[in-house]
């Protein structure tokens, strides 16, 4: 870690900026940026320093991390009603051109970070300073949140954003671990949970904030050997890890234990939620493939599902014992008071207490009998359901808000098989070659296949004339690329002939000067527009010499001698030009 000014990193900067929050999340999409009237969000990466990034930040400018593709080359995409799309990675025309789409920020995409976002959303400091002055690893800079001193969930706190930066672009191994790292290091610090540890994600963005100027700038530049290869024991409260034969030893957060006998559920909850997460299947970090699903393997675990509240007679107190012990085999590292949070919810969805057998103490002694087990004791007992889950694990689990469906379900079954075929699949050969080499999959679904995957079933197929002008229409264009990229106007043309053709492109003399006429852009000299000033002209209102007669006559008919013509006086107005 060395302290450098002015250090310049490499970062995605949204085109523009926004006011609030709602705004910048509703040009997340297509139709939410109509609404309002603004373009969906988009990204350009460039070059800043902590000063530079600060002003895009405190404007109201969103960030991300790096992303890799080429911007000549169409990608494929899938709409949420399962049909698929090609665009472009970044945008050719209009007030965004050249900016990277929003479609494009996604694992799959994802080339590298500079840098490491800690979103800080509830705390119990009310001094940034105060909670920056506790930490092992002190961030490069930080800035507010939107929602910074305001109400959410009931709870008014200091909301900011911490900006560690390093000084070279991190692979995606090197950021997950030092994302993680950093996370995880900040909860022993402060001995506080982390709400939301969305700075570990490869595709998030990160929003700015408007009109709250307060930052934090320490000019630290982290390197990737500051961060140890094995994590800290880490703890969101220092009594977390408890390996004891004697259950009394563990101890609880006594003003938790007063809400839950004094509140109800759902007021509890509204307090409790977000300091506490419900947990219930084993889950592998927060690491969603296409942000949807995971990969089971053989040490999946899960809590027992039952369809209606288990009433006395159905063992309520041994199952409650139980899913505290499944607990403490799926997370280790679970602090006492996260087991109880978690117990005390599994009661009052799934068991039925109108007897009021169940007591507050009877789910603490099960928590603290949870505890004082070895990891190998809870084995023991808990084999039955190990061995289950073993044989009949499912194959993936799907991330927890999901509204599940058929429709997803069949969706994720299919990334999977054709995950599975991309390895499997030999594109040289057509669908009856690879299925005569033992692939060992329906023809129907591997037309299909190719059909999503845009792959020639038969590529060993003439080409057909349509095919044929087209490869030469692309090849003539690479050429003609190649040709503005070589070209220098200054050199003689054989000295350009020279280069081109050691380049690959074999151009005669005569097509050199016809193509340097023809597709060379030439950038012509800037020039100022002169000022003119037009001399005012002069004018005069018109006049206009009416006659209205005050008595009544009779009309009569004009004759040429008396015949009277009204008069007008007419002058070019003035005209006064601005420049």
């Amino acid at each position: 870690m060395l302290e450098i000014k002015n250090f310049r990193f490499q970062t995605n900067v949204s085109y523009e900026g926004y006011q609030c929050k709602s705004d910048a999340s509703a040009c997340l999409s297509t139709r939410g940026a109509k609404e309002i009237g603004r373009e969906t969000m988009s990204f350009v990466q460039m070059s800043v320093t902590t000063s530079e990034f600060l002003d895009y930040a405190t404007n109201g400018h969103a960030f991300c991390n790096l992303f890799h593709f080429d911007a000549n080359k169409k990608y494929p995409f899938q709409k949420s009603d399962g049909q698929w799309y090609q665009t472009y990675p970044t945008h050719h025309r209009g007030n965004h051109k050249g900016a990277m789409k929003l479609c494009m920020k996604s694992d799959k995409f994802f080339m590298g970070a500079q840098t490491v976002f800690v979103d800080v959303d509830y705390t119990r400091f009310t001094d940034v300073r105060e909670y920056l002055g506790t930490l092992s690893y002190p961030p490069t800079c930080v800035y507010m949140s939107f929602s910074d001193r305001k109400e959410k969930k009931g709870i008014s706190s200091r909301r900011f954003r911490m900006v560690y930066i390093f000084d070279r672009v991190l692979n995606e191994k090197e950021f997950l671990h030092v994302s993680q790292t950093i996370n995880d290091q900040i909860v022993f610090d402060t001995g506080e949970p982390m709400e939301d540890d969305c700075g570990t994600r490869k595709s998030q963005y990160m929003n700015g904030v408007y009109g709250n100027n307060e930052t934090y700038v320490s000019d630290f530049i982290y390197d990737i050997m500051d961060f140890p290869e094995e994590p800290p024991l880490l703890t969101a409260n220092p009594q977390t890890i408890v390996d004891t034969s004697n259950p009394q030893e563990i101890t609880f957060n006594d003003r938790m234990l007063e809400d839950m006998k004094k509140m109800n559920y759902d007021t509890f909850m509204h307090y409790y939620s977000w300091q506490y997460q419900y947990k219930y299947r084993t889950e592998y970090g927060d690491v969603w493939i296409d942000g949807l699903y995971q990969m089971t393997d053989e040490n999946y675990l899960q809590l027992w599902w039952y369809r209606e509240r288990q009433v006395d007679g159905q063992h309520r107190r041994r199952k409650l014992h139980k899913n505290a012990c499944l607990r403490r085999l799926m997370f280790p590292y679970m602090d006492p008071d996260t087991a109880l949070f978690n117990l005390y919810v599994d009661f009052v969805r799934f068991f039925d207490n109108s007897d009021r057998v169940i007591t507050l103490d009877t789910l603490i002694r099960k928590v603290k009998h949870a505890f004082s087990n070895t990891p190998e004791q809870l084995e023991a007992y808990c084999s039955q359901e190990i061995n289950y889950w073993r044989d009949h694990r499912p194959q993936f689990i799907v991330r927890s808000g999901m509204l599940m469906s058929w429709g997803l379900i069949n969706n994720i079954k299919s990334r999977i098989r054709y995950a599975e075929l991309d390895a499997m699949y030999n594109r040289s050969m057509s669908v009856q070659e690879n299925i005569a080499a033992g692939i060992g999959v329906p023809q129907t679904t591997l037309y299909r296949y190719c059909k999503e995957r845009g792959i020639d079933t038969n590529p060993h197929r003439p080409m057909t004339e349509a095919e044929r002008r087209a490869e030469a229409k692309r090849e003539k264009q690479n050429d003609i690329a190649l040709f503005r990229r070589l070209y220098n106007p200054l050199l003689s043309v054989r000295s350009n002939k020279d280069i081109l053709a050691r380049n690959g492109l074999n151009l005669s003399e005569g097509s050199i000067s016809n193509w340097s006429k023809k597709y060379y852009d030439a950038q012509p000299t800037p020039q100022t527009a002169p000022s003119f000033n037009f001399p005012p002209i002069e004018y005069e209102i018109p006049t206009f010499n009416l006659h209205f007669p005050t008595e009544t006559v009779e009309e009569e008919k004009p004759t040429e001698k008396d015949e009277t013509l009204e008069s007008y006086s007419w002058q070019t107005p003035r005209f006064e030009w601005h420049w």
